[in-house]
């Protein structure tokens, strides 16, 4: 089993609002594809979308918990299914077997945390050869009454509860840099401790989206590294990258390993 996650700044221009990338999209269908891989779980971020609509409304500065629910949760999770029709659309034109599934409607959290989740619907489409999509998404939360669950967390969850052997988080730079990558000097990092993220984590501290961004996703991935799961973060606008990580080939990229 892989999960990858595919990040909205790859699959959506970011700069521009409501902007869906469908050439970067149909070329990573293809490199999925071409793996000829069945096991598999994707999962996509908000990008131009779902952070566009959250940071609009401010959902994100929502003073919880809240008793009445406001229009930017359902303007919000309606952004990200339409993200998730047009992914669905090209994939299924390229013939990946896709099938989407809602995290709002298999998760709750607790405290912005997924606390219970019902994982009959993907175990089923798994059955009859379909690969599941889902995406970050606005959840209902038994204290707060909502929050925005990231795709990051998702693809962590599932890749924990599927015992996962690799998860592969698909990003508009090569990996992670020891300072900001667009200074000069700045080096790419091809195995990244665990026990050293800390230290990593001033370089992105001006650069968070409404569900932390390169912070939050490292966060995340050290979840999965205590468990013993593989993780990469690779370029998914350089063509061929994400076909060679989920074959298990050598690729530019950040690992995170254990200390």
């Amino acid at each position: 089993m892989i999960v990858v996650k595919l990040g909205g700044s790859v699959i959506t221009d970011k700069s521009k609002p409501l902007s869906f990338n469908e050439d970067v999209s149909r070329r990573l269908a293809d490199e999925i594809l071409s793996t000829g891989l069945k096991d598999v779980i994707l999962v996509h971020g908000g990008g131009s979308f779902g952070h566009y609509i959250a940071s609009t409304y401010g959902l994100n500065k929502v003073v919880k918990p809240i008793s009445q629910a406001t229009p930017g949760l359902l303007e919000t999770h309606m952004s990200m299914r339409r993200l998730t029709d047009r992914l669905v659309s090209v994939f299924s034109s390229k013939g990946l077997r896709i099938y989407p599934i809602s995290a709002s409607s298999i998760m709750v959290a607790r405290r912005g945390r997924i606390d219970s989740i019902y994982l009959e619907p993907i175990k089923l489409s798994f059955k009859i050869g379909l690969i599941p999509l889902l995406h970050g998404d606005v959840v209902f939360d038994y204290e707060d009454g909502f929050s925005i669950v990231s795709g990051d967390q998702v693809a962590v969850r599932l890749a924990l509860e599927f015992k996962a052997h690799k998860v592969i988080f698909v990003v508009d730079v090569d990996g992670v840099y020891d300072r900001d990558p667009r200074s000069e000097g700045a080096s790419l990092i091809r195995e990244l401790k665990i026990e050293f993220l800390e230290e990593i984590f001033p370089v992105y501290s001006g650069s968070i989206d409404v569900t932390g961004g390169m912070i939050s996703k490292l966060r995340e991935a050290s979840i999965l590294i205590e468990k013993g799961i593989e993780v990469y973060i690779i370029n998914g606008l350089k063509p061929g990258r994400l076909y060679r990580a989920i074959m298990g080939f050598d690729v530019e990229g950040t690992r995170l390993i254990g200390g």
